[in-house]
């Protein structure tokens, strides 16, 4: 049986027919990419059409870093650490895509190289930060000396930007750091983005795996005009492989497909001896994530309903399988694409074994072509407007504009110099000694659940605004010290 990490529990599937991405020479709307620690004026379009932009204008801070040409791929060559004090670093990414609703996919990617800039915190030599999305955390990074950290997510925009930061695990922990950033727009009939909107939900951990013989490399764009990357499944048992040649495989365009997916992942299926069997190991014990398992019947054997047909077990439990069989000629006839979708949860152990399995009446053993991975979490609101308004002005007139992302979450990680109770609370200002100079705005005054404000020793100029607004405020004798 195969091992393949992170997996879930399927508990219900929707079929879909699936709709194959149109290969493109030019980048598609809406794609930024971001080369970290890059010049101001550098740019990359490299071999796939894709165009690569410097960060330096979605980014305030860091040190730049030029990594040994160990990575083949020249956008990795860099990287910007953050090794300042402020509770996290972000990323404000918009382009003529990005608007309230829109959805997108995330991808960073994180890699030290052969002599990373400082000596990890940790004694097994990992490093270790946080990635930040919004209001969400994304994900905790782990990534060794000469090791390479990706991740990707699926998230919908609260605005016209999205905020991707890096932050410490702990307040003395290791500095984060980042090598490329990525967003790339995600079509709006795509059944995992209608699921992120009709649950309230952000897709992390995202993964997707193509079941084909080991030679074939990593599918990505053009192909793929979402730009993910499918990559290959080193399974310990590979059986044998239904193969087609590319012309062979239908391009759907009816109205009712939903799903776009690379043809080429369809052109390799992985045969079973009958039946497949797969495992993954330490995941979140009991969490419900979302799979979807794609098909097409390119065996000319299977010519009729019902010549192939099998089940999908989880856990070995007859009684946790998919809601009834699946029979793709059935379903969508030959050389067509075919995608399952639904739920799914770990069992207690955080192992989870997956085995397509024939009927007894079926003629022919099971198959597979690629797999989608993703794990739910709700998305948090932002920080209310008019609090996010007020911090705005606070930071122009007291020359803070290097911390952005959301000023108060997630808890924990908003502006060091704030206190927040909640997203529409502001209970304190913390700026004793900060030598910001610049002069207190009269936005001050819109955000009043303040109980403290320590402004002492923060060389401010021009007379203290009317305060009488902020009637909770408790701690006013900072005040007192700045300058007229």
């Amino acid at each position: 049986m195969a091992s393949i990490p992170y997996f879930l529990f399927l508990k219900a599937i929707i079929p879909h027919l699936v709709i194959f991405a149109i290969y493109a020479r030019l980048q598609e709307e809406g794609f930024l990419s971001l080369g970290c620690g890059r010049a101001p004026e550098w740019t990359y379009p490299d071999a796939w059409g894709i165009q690569w932009v410097s960060d330096s204008g979605y980014v305030s801070g860091g040190t730049t870093y030029n990594l040994p040409n160990d990575d083949a791929y020249l956008p990795r060559r860099t990287m910007r650490l953050f090794q300042g004090n402020q509770s996290k670093y972000c990323y404000n990414l918009s382009n003529n895509a990005v608007r309230l609703g829109a959805a997108f996919l995330l991808r960073v990617y994180i890699r030290p190289g052969q002599t990373p800039p400082y000596t990890p915190k940790s004694a097994n030599g990992t490093m270790v930060f946080k990635l930040i999305v919004d209001a969400n955390e994304w994900s905790t990074v782990s990534v060794a000396v000469n090791e390479t950290y990706d991740n990707e997510a699926y998230v919908r925009s609260q605005g016209d930007f999205i905020s991707v930061c890096l932050a410490r695990s702990t307040p003395d922990g290791d500095a984060p750091f980042i090598n490329t950033l990525e967003l790339r727009p995600l079509p709006a009939s795509f059944s995992s983005v209608q699921r992120m909107s009709s649950t309230n939900t952000i897709l992390t951990e995202v993964q997707h795996y193509n079941m084909a013989p080991l030679e074939v490399s990593l599918i990505s764009y053009p192909p793929d005009i979402a730009d993910r990357y499918w990559r290959n499944i080193a399974l310990d048992d590979n059986g044998p492989f239904y193969k087609i040649n590319l012309s062979d495989i239908r391009n759907l365009t009816r109205p009712e497909d939903i799903d776009i997916a690379p043809s080429t992942l369809f052109q390799d299926s992985w045969k079973g001896s009958p039946y497949l069997s797969f495992y993954w190991t330490q995941l979140v014990p009991s969490f419900t994530f979302s799979m979807q398992f794609y098909f097409a019947e390119i065996d000319p054997q299977v010519n009729s309903t019902g010549a192939r047909v099998f089940n999908i077990f989880i856990n070995g439990l007859q009684e946790t399988s998919f809601v009834g069989p699946v029979d793709v000629f059935a379903a969508v006839g030959a050389n067509t694409p075919y995608m399952v979708s639904g739920g799914a949860d770990s069992d207690q152990s955080g192992t989870l074994s997956v085995n397509l399995t024939p009927s007894v009446q079926s003629l022919f053993p099971s198959f597979l072509a690629g797999i989608e991975k993703f794990t739910p979490t709700r998305l948090e609101p932002l920080t209310s407007s008019h609090i996010v308004a007020a911090v705005e002005a606070l930071k122009s007139a007291l020359n803070l504009t290097s911390y952005t992302g959301d000023p108060c979450l997630p808890e924990g990680y908003g502006y060091e110099w704030m206190n927040c109770s909640s997203r529409d609370s502001v209970t304190a200002i913390l700026l004793s000694n900060s030598r910001t100079g610049g002069i207190i705005p009269d936005e001050i005054r819109s955000l009043d659940t303040l109980l403290e404000i320590h402004l002492d020793g923060s060389d401010l100029q021009g007379p203290i605004p009317d305060l009488s607004a902020l009637e909770r405020l408790e701690i006013l004798k900072s005040l007192l010290t700045f300058a007229q």
